[in-house]
């Protein structure tokens, strides 16, 4: 690789990961000559962060807190890379230098509230996570985990669902709130009828329309009733015609219904595109099964 251009490594880097050759693309960045290291840094730490190897990101933002430890960034950096890599308790000391440093970011505070959950500081958590949700209150993340971490701690189903409720007041035009209440709703064992008859309510009240919303619907409808979790199944992809999840999602509800023809036929064009989406990958293989197809690719 002699003679090569910073742009010209950071470039072929990007080419290679994103398409999938992680290794390739980290072995380019690492063999570049030490003046060019740090301007390719970020882009190092984002091939590792997809490799999922966080304990090889730490020690890169410890050299960045190093250089500039005044930096409120550098300090945020390094507590969500600690966190990544399980170390909670130097998460949260990182965590709270950055906001001692001026940091104000909904991210910093749910970079806090990670690292006190996994310690099992329950109520800092939660509090910590009121405060990301003070500053993003669409934060879906930072929902979820709360909601998730009410449950966990004991809480009546009402209470614990009351950071949905509260971010539905206050953005219902968002169609991911109503979702993530409906996965929420299921997680914590109601019936699938209940929450899909809550689903389309609220969406209907909301004048909501969206892929996601009938992905969701379709799901939940095949525990009880097929015909319907098929009609939602045909509304996503004539709302997103070009969306993965909703045809797989259609797919689904064809298998289930025994249309294997159908099924087949949208699963197979879905193939060249899903790359290596493991629901479309699992969906294809049980519907050459059915069809009795001993090749499922």
């Amino acid at each position: 690789m002699t003679g090569m251009s910073l742009q010209q490594r950071g470039q072929q880097a990007q080419t290679l990961a994103g398409a999938g050759h992680l290794e390739e693309a980290l072995q380019l960045v690492e063999a570049a000559p030490a003046s060019e290291r740090e301007a390719l840094m970020a882009l190092r730490i984002n091939i590792l962060k997809a490799l999922e190897r966080p304990e090889a990101v730490v020690p890169l933002r410890r050299a960045q807190v190093k250089a500039a430890p005044s930096s409120m960034v550098a300090h945020h950096n390094l507590a969500s890379a600690l966190g990544d890599a399980g170390a909670a308790v130097e998460a949260e000391s990182e965590a709270h230098k950055a906001l001692s440093l001026g940091g104000k970011a909904p991210e910093t505070w749910l970079v806090l509230a990670r690292a006190l959950q996994a310690q099992r500081k329950v109520d800092e958590a939660i509090g910590a996570y009121g405060e990301v949700l003070a500053r993003r209150s669409d934060y879906l993340e930072a929902i979820n985990e709360q909601a998730q971490l009410l449950w966990m701690s004991g809480a009546a189903i009402e209470a614990a669902r009351e950071p949905y409720d509260r971010a539905q007041v206050l953005h219902p035009a968002n169609p991911a709130i109503l979702q993530a209440r409906a996965v929420f709703n299921t997680y914590v064992g109601q019936a699938e009828r209940e929450v899909w008859q809550e689903l389309t309510a609220s969406a209907t009240n909301a004048g909501l329309q969206g892929a996601g919303i009938e992905v969701a619907a379709a799901n939940l409808a095949l525990a009880f009733d097929v015909q319907r979790a098929i009609i939602h199944g045909r509304k996503a992809v004539a709302l997103a015609p070009d969306d993965v999840p909703a045809w797989a999602a259609l797919a689904k509800t064809l298998l289930v219904a025994g249309e294997v023809t159908e099924a087949r036929d949208i699963l197979s064009r879905l193939l060249p595109v899903a790359g290596q989406q493991q629901l479309v990958l699992a969906l294809h293989a049980t519907a050459m099964r059915m069809a009795g197809d001993s090749d499922p690719l």
